[in-house]
């Protein structure tokens, strides 16, 4: 005989677990400081080559302006303006990347906790139904 219960837990767990099985499984590899650390990394690589790439764009824009201040402190103002504003955007980057990515963490686990709690009731219930085969049996044996 089905049982609907077990049949309607058992097709939301499916669904569930192909709807979210790349983000569950990324969160289980991880602890929270390596998965924040693990996009802090990704992170600071990719805003150091996008960083690289603006300035690149920018001395080609500005050619004009770049050679005509060829003097040495000229070229030092504009060395120390460009690395401060690579560190003020790095450092808000940074925060920022803490904060999405704490985030997504939480959540993640948040549902994985809920895909286990789903476990665990549909344990539940095949146990529930184990024992009461179980008793039935004993009972008709004796």
């Amino acid at each position: 005989m089905l049982n609907e219960d077990k049949i309607k837990l058992m097709t939301e767990l499916a669904l569930f677990e192909k709807k979210h099985a790349s983000q569950m499984k990324t969160v289980n590899q991880y602890f929270k400081s390596d998965y924040i650390s693990r996009n802090l990394l990704r992170g600071f690589i990719s805003y150091t080559l996008c960083s690289i790439l603006l300035f690149g764009m920018w001395v080609l824009f500005n050619v004009e302006v770049v050679l005509s201040s060829i003097g040495m402190d000229e070229l030092k103002g504009l060395a120390f303006r460009g690395g401060a504003l690579y560190l003020g955007g790095l450092f808000l980057y940074v925060v920022l990347t803490i904060i999405v990515y704490g985030g997504r963490y939480e959540y993640e686990e948040k549902r994985n906790r809920i895909y286990i709690a789903k476990l665990k009731h549909l344990d539940k219930r095949y146990d529930i139904h184990r024992r009461a085969r179980k008793m039935e049996r004993e009972r008709r044996g004796r």
